[in-house]
């Protein structure tokens, strides 16, 4: 790792120090990130250059949100990323390769342009500039669906699948205690949004005109626009009635600029939340089906995580892919083959009548359910535990840099 020259806490691979002054921090790996995170690497990495093999790491996900038409993508569409002369030699003896980490993203970016411009342009123009075979460079990615490169490797570790911290033997207790005992709770459904997607704005829509707000804890921010309407709703006057009751909050300011940890940490009362609800509607980063890409952030890990049954407002496969990972889901109480939908809105009228029917069930009802749902959700969290912490998470990256070292 090369540090900033202003700054050891920050690490520069792959920019130079005027790339720092023009972008900010986005594309910078902190030691922080490093330090108290060490399942985001499956190896240990020094600002020393190492007597073996190794492996350069550039974070590229930054890029993902950035349009070439942009003042910044135009300069993105020029840049190609800085390999220093000693790691270039280690390269040509097969001694390092590069990493290019979108592992943050779930984005598919595997010689598709004109889904992520950005990112793939500077990966490629990199590769052709530096000449690296396919075995030189790695495209570390959280896509879990990803497709093979003729131009790189491709590995999938997905950063957010092992972000959540299993919840602590207190909080495992409590849960089960109420959830045995069938107690009653003050609220049913959670849902947290904190980005105002469009599909999640009309969800929230959905619950404020079907007066479901009071009896579930549902959050959204405010950065609402006239054009998102056209999902669900071509009422304005009920529209911007709806606008102006947001934010909806809970225990966190919703608001872009308010610091990433913020943002991803499990707050006390967050983990209140999962104790006041029985059903967990997650509402992930897309909803609409993409080829060869399948994103499941940390929102649908988090009920996991905590002893909660959820239903799932994602792109399709996710239940799918829950499934090849050994965890069970709900479809002896609830119908799934919402996971098999492809067009969104076939989906999203399928989920909002999902989450309708949960939040007109009665306390007792939904405390008979989840008791019988319990053997399911205990099962659920011990295999996210084994993911957490045995390492299975990054078996793949491991087995990808295995093998271009052998090539």
């Amino acid at each position: 790792m090369i540090p900033h020259a202003g700054n050891n806490n920050w690490f520069v691979n792959g920019f130079t120090d005027n790339n720092f002054d023009f972008f900010g921090s986005d594309f910078m790996y902190t030691a922080e990130m490093l330090q108290c995170n060490p399942s985001y690497f499956p190896f240990e990495l020094s600002t020393e250059r190492p007597e073996g093999c190794y492996v350069f790491p550039i974070r590229v996900d930054f890029c993902c949100h950035i349009n070439i038409t942009d003042n910044i993508g135009k300069f993105l569409n020029q840049l190609t990323l800085n390999i220093p002369d000693q790691v270039l030699t280690d390269i040509r003896s097969n001694r390092c390769k590069i990493l290019f980490d979108h592992s943050r993203e779930n984005f598919n970016v595997v010689d598709f342009p004109e889904q992520n411009p950005a990112t793939t342009h500077i990966v490629n123009r990199t590769i052709e500039y530096y000449q690296l075979k396919r075995t030189d460079a790695i495209l570390i990615t959280g896509n879990y669906k990803t497709v093979d490169s003729n131009r790189y490797s491709v590995a999938v570790k997905n950063w957010s699948d092992t972000l959540i911290r299993p919840c602590d033997s207190d909080f495992f207790l409590k849960q089960q205690a109420l959830i045995v005992n069938k107690i009653s709770r003050p609220k049913k459904i959670l849902t947290f949004m904190h980005k105002e997607r469009n599909y999640r704005a009309n969800l929230a829509h959905y619950i404020y005109t079907n007066n479901l707000r009071e009896d579930n804890i549902v959050t959204l921010g405010k950065n609402i626009t006239a054009s998102t309407q056209n999902y669900a709703s071509s009422n304005y006057p009920q529209w911007k009635e709806f606008v102006d009751t947001l934010p909806w909050r809970y225990d966190i300011e919703l608001n872009s600029n308010a610091p990433q940890g913020m943002l991803l940490d499990v707050t006390s009362r967050e983990q209140q939340a999962y104790l006041d609800t029985y059903i967990n509607g997650v509402a992930e980063t897309y909803i609409t089906a993409r080829p060869n890409e399948l994103d499941i952030s940390e929102k649908t890990f988090k009920p996991i995580a905590y002893l909660q049954p959820f239903f799932v407002f994602g792109q399709s496969g996710t239940l799918a892919y829950l499934h090849s990972r050994g965890y069970k889901t709900f479809s002896k109480w609830w119908d799934e083959s919402y996971d098999c939908v492809q067009d969104p809105r076939i989906k999203f009228n399928m989920l909002t009548n999902l989450y309708k029917r949960l939040s007109n069930m009665s306390h007792d009802q939904l405390s008979d359910m989840l008791c019988e749902m319990w053997p399911i959700l205990e099962h659920n969290y011990w295999i996210y535990c084994d993911y957490v912490q045995s390492g299975k998470s990054y078996q793949h990256l491991l087995k990808t840099v295995e093998q271009c070292f052998d090539k």
